[in-house]
């Protein structure tokens, strides 16, 4: 199960690297360690290879080695390492001490010394070999010392450094560690104070969060959860209107539904039951054209429709089947319907919003305009805008300036307005444009007479299949 504590991820980023700088550290400690350790040993054992030169005498033209206990009792030590120690002349030959010593590689100046690691006797050692000039009146050249000792107080010497310096250091990471939890705790209490003062809010309050005694880092959370308790509350507002204006909606065609019934339950004459069982009728497909209306209306505000964004339809389609639809309607009102389609138009939304937006237009317009009228649907592109207007226009009584703007309110219905409707059909054509990032405005039509509602899309590509089923049409013609 992943972490998610900020506070165990923030000392993973601030501890993981301090743990990875000091394991490196540790490394180069040891290596400093053993380079002091190193240091100290060549200094002694080049103490004692001068001791050992200083003691050679010159008897009767040769140099004669006279080893003070004192030249070896320096390098005497607590680990028991063993020592060895060689004088010979420049000619190799060995004046005293042991003739199998390791020689250096380069032969030395007089006065110069050398310090290397060796092998002798089967065993690890360091040697520092010493140019002592001859003590030779007549004679030249020079007097090699060296000596020789194990390693064992080197690497004693070398272990006790480098743990004297880790301890230390890992003493100091483990108090950073402390104090950086002690102190993300201390800073992370008002994060637990907002979570705490959020979750004893009541679900009635939609006031915005204060921001006193707030961190800095905190105040861009502070500021989304304003502005989302600011959303949420116009939703709720927005929301509890609906539901009381569809309430009242549902309640008028119910109660006349109830009415109705009753006078054809107490009815003794069969044309006056039949007369009762039609108003019914129609009672009951207005309640049923309401429901659907506010249905179309959640589902365009809400954007439920998962082909609504990132699809395309083409909107020439769907105004041709909406005017088949809506023919047998046109005919019952004597009401001339045509359309004027150029060819295929591709918009971005869903097919089934889209043809829900056309067919509440030319419903609208069937409804509200003049009978015996005439009704236009048009979709028109402009490739050179990158645009797609449809039109719905009617020759029927208009809307005055004044309304063209309430008529897209929810369940707005104009003073004395006949005809029946839910009041939802602009709104729900609003939405739909809205999700589909077009634009919907009224206009007075050319003769001067009705209204033309025009939504301008902008225009999508057309879909894989149908450019395929476009190109194949144009290879059979």
């Amino acid at each position: 199960m992943t972490d998610r504590s900020l506070r165990a991820q923030l000392l993973r980023w601030v501890l993981v690297p301090l743990l990875v700088v000091a394991v490196v550290d540790t490394a180069v400690a040891y290596f400093s360690a053993r380079g002091v350790a190193t240091a100290e040993q060549d200094r002694m054992l080049l103490g004692s290879a001068r001791v050992i030169a200083e003691s050679l005498s010159d008897q009767e033209g040769q140099t004669s080695p006279d080893i003070p206990p004192a030249a070896l009792e320096l390098l005497r030590t607590d680990s028991r390492d063993l020592v060895y120690y060689s004088v010979a002349t420049s000619a190799g030959v060995i004046l005293a001490g042991h003739s199998d010593l390791p020689l250096p590689r380069h032969a030395l100046a007089p006065e110069q010394s050398t310090a290397f690691d060796a092998i002798f006797l089967d065993e690890p050692v360091r040697v520092v070999a010493f140019s002592q000039p001859q003590l030779q009146a007549s004679g030249s050249g020079s007097i090699l010392v060296e000596v020789a000792q194990t390693l064992l107080s080197r690497r004693a010497m070398t272990l006790h450094l480098w743990a004297q310096s880790i301890s230390y250091q890992w003493l100091m990471i483990a108090l950073a560690g402390a104090m950086i939890s002690i102190g993300m705790r201390l800073e992370l209490r008002p994060l637990k104070r907002l979570g705490e003062r959020v979750r004893q809010r009541p679900v009635t309050v939609h006031e915005p969060l204060g921001e006193e005694a707030v961190p800095e880092e905190l105040q861009p959370v502070i500021d989304s959860f304003n502005d989302y308790v600011r959303r949420l509350h116009d939703l709720m507002a927005a929301q509890g209107r609906f539901i009381a204006n569809a309430s009242h909606q549902l309640r008028t065609p119910l109660t006349v539904l109830n009415t109705q019934l009753d006078y054809a339950l107490r009815g003794d004459d069969a044309h006056g039951r039949t007369e009762a069982l039609q108003a019914m009728r129609s009672t009951l497909q207005h309640g049923i054209r309401v429901v659907s209306q506010m249905l179309s209306f959640c589902r365009a505000e809400g954007g439920v429709d998962g082909s609504l964004h990132g699809g395309a339809a083409d909107l020439t389609d769907i105004a041709r089947q909406v005017v088949e639809e809506a023919a047998l309607a046109a005919v019952r009102r004597n009401v001339d319907l045509g359309c004027e389609l150029d060819g295929p138009a591709f918009v971005p939304g869903s097919s089934q919003l889209l043809h829900e937006l056309v067919a509440n237009l030319v419903d609208n317009a069937l409804r509200y305009g003049r009978e015996g009228g005439v009704v236009t649907v048009g979709v028109h592109g402009d490739s050179g805008r990158g645009r797609v207007r449809l039109t719905v226009e009617d020759d029927g009584p208009g809307i005055c300036r004044e309304q063209r703007e309430l008529v897209f309110e929810r369940f707005y219905r104009r003073p004395g307005e006949m005809a029946e409707g839910s009041g939802l059909g602009l709104s729900i054509v609003r939405e739909i444009a809205l999700a589909s990032s077009a634009t919907v405005a009224l206009s007075d039509p050319p003769s001067g007479r009705g209204i033309v509602v025009g939504v301008d899309f902008p225009a999508a590509e057309a879909p894989r299949a149908e450019s395929a089923r476009e190109a194949s049409a144009a290879v059979l013609r």
